[in-house]
């Protein structure tokens, strides 16, 4: 019977142009529109491809221009109806925005409860201390 091998977790930050996918409303008022995601380089998930993703959890959004509190607001309401999104790795790891966050463990793979404790105490502090 083998020992099971333990995977370090490795937590960033990125940040990718989601502008296109916006009202043009809206684009014209905010100008480039970034969403923030946490992603864990530490694993892989294959969508029905042979090529690695990543899962990445929104977190915030970067707004190019100065704009209201209203529209502001109204950008930030979206947050809520995000859901993760899958990207290839080859293209995550290309990003120019990203910063390590210095917050690694060793686990068994992410559907342990250690690695989802870990993964919400590490999602809450990036959404309370911006990383870009």
């Amino acid at each position: 019977m083998g020992t099971k091998e333990l995977v370090k977790t490795n937590f960033k930050v990125v940040a990718i142009d989601q502008t296109s996918y916006w009202s043009e409303r809206i684009q014209d008022l905010c100008g480039k529109i970034e969403t923030v995601f946490l992603v864990d380089c530490g694993f892989v998930t294959h969508c029905c491809e042979l090529t690695p993703s990543y899962d990445l959890t929104p977190l915030y959004y970067i707004i190019d221009k100065d704009v209201s509190d209203e529209v502001q607001e109204e950008v930030m309401n979206e947050l809520g109806k995000e859901e993760n999104q899958y990207y290839h790795v080859g293209f995550v790891n290309s990003l120019k925005k990203s910063v390590d966050v210095n917050n690694d463990i060793e686990v068994d793979d992410i559907e342990c409860e250690e690695y989802k404790e870990h993964f919400e105490e590490v999602l809450e502090y990036v959404k309370c201390n911006h990383q870009m």
